[in-house]
């Protein structure tokens, strides 16, 4: 059995960084990521994804040469601002990855959800499409 090298534990808060799970559409959030080593990490990427529902990908964001040593505690935060999401159910991934290699060391697969409730009902779909018309 292969030994699970983190703990986690990831919360999603809202702009004045309460916990919470339902938002407007464009209504920011942050992804809070507690990871605790189990072993020590010379260095690790730590990626944030996010997917719809049906478990297909929105996108994900990483952060490189993340080090633990045995039994820390590190907190990251990926803060959206202007989040493109529109109504859904969203699900939040979790993988840390060797940043020399690429080896997964870690994964959890929809481990936190949030869900966006959107404002515009002239558009649907899961991401925003921004543009203007122009009748010619």
């Amino acid at each position: 059995m292969r030994q699970k090298l983190f703990e986690i534990e990831v919360t999603i808060l809202n702009a004045d960084d309460e916990l919470h799970h339902q938002f407007v559409e464009g209504e920011p959030f942050t992804v809070r990521v507690t990871l605790t080593a189990t072993v020590p990490t010379r260095g690790a990427t730590i990626s944030v994804g996010l997917c719809d529902e049906l478990g297909r990908d929105i996108g994900d964001r990483a952060i490189k040469g993340v080090v633990f040593a045995e039994g820390q505690r590190q907190t990251i935060k990926l803060q959206i601002d202007d989040p493109p999401l529109r109504s859904g159910l969203f699900q939040v991934d979790v993988m840390v990855t060797e940043t020399d290699g690429g080896a997964v060391l870690f994964e959890a697969p929809a481990v936190e959800s949030l869900s966006i409730y959107g404002r515009a009902p002239d558009s649907g779909g899961p991401v925003q499409i921004g543009g203007r018309w122009v009748v010619d």
